[in-house]
């Protein structure tokens, strides 16, 4: 970004396009406590993309004079499930990106 004043928050709005046109597909308000300090590598929320969607936006920003982008986040993570009188437990896993 050439042109950032210290302070502002950074906006970005998402589009998606093709051959007919663009449609708006929401947009990330970042505030400068989230990556003036020490730059950012994280997702975001973002707004307005619908009823019941969720959808997030992944930035990696260093800020000026930083070498490298921060650590992302964690790839591992642990959970812990109580059986509460189940005879089974269930399990739903999301492959869409192929990786995981």
């Amino acid at each position: 970004v050439w042109e950032y004043e210290i302070g502002e928050s950074l906006e970005f709005k998402l589009w998606g396009g093709d051959v007919v046109g663009a449609n708006y597909l929401g947009k990330v308000l970042l505030t400068p406590e989230a990556f003036m300090e020490r730059g950012c590598n994280m997702e975001f929320p973002i707004e307005e993309v619908g009823q019941s969607i969720k959808a997030y936006l992944c930035l990696k920003i260093k800020v000026m004079g930083q070498k490298q982008y921060p650590d992302g986040p964690n790839p591992e993570f642990e959970v812990t499930i109580e059986k509460e009188g189940a005879t089974e437990y269930g399990l739903d896993v999301d492959r869409q990106d192929l990786k995981n």
